[in-house]
């Protein structure tokens, strides 16, 4: 597991970027807390698994420990694009995130309804699905209340 002086190092670094976007900011900050965490996990995974070891060989009772934690991202601009039943809807949006550079969850709320109906073939319609698929998150696009 990473020392809490290296932790602490990414974190000042990342806060030292100067990046002009908050939300890009908090979700580094989030990303760096989400490794953390993971590591936590498999590090208590590693070390009930040498305690059951033990147990084993000493003829103990197991601890039992459930590993249910999914390690995947949990919010995607692919998962995102998956609540949208339409499958012309996402070709929609799909083709207004690449115009408008969004490659990441940070890009997107990143950016305004504006921006959104500056694209070609990108309406109030498709507009509306992509806030509706991200209230589902409680997320909102800039600006949005």
């Amino acid at each position: 597991m990473r020392a809490k002086k290296e932790i602490i190092e990414e974190v000042r670094e990342v806060s030292s970027v100067g990046t002009s976007n908050h939300t890009e900011y908090m979700l580094n900050i989030m990303a760096i807390t989400m490794g953390l965490l993971l590591e936590v996990h498999c590090d208590i995974r590693d070390q009930l698994a040498r305690i059951n070891n033990a147990a084993a060989d000493s003829g103990n009772e197991k601890v039992e420990y459930y590993d249910d934690i999914d390690t995947s991202p949990a919010i995607t601009i692919e998962s995102l694009l998956e609540l949208i039943p339409s499958t012309s809807t996402r070709t929609r949006l799909r083709k207004a995130f690449e115009k408008l550079n969004i490659n990441n969850l940070a890009d997107l709320l990143g950016k305004t309804s504006h921006d959104f109906l500056g694209c070609y073939n990108c309406g109030e319609m498709t507009l509306a699905s992509l806030k509706e698929a991200l209230s589902k998150w409680d997320l909102k696009l800039k600006g949005d209340r």
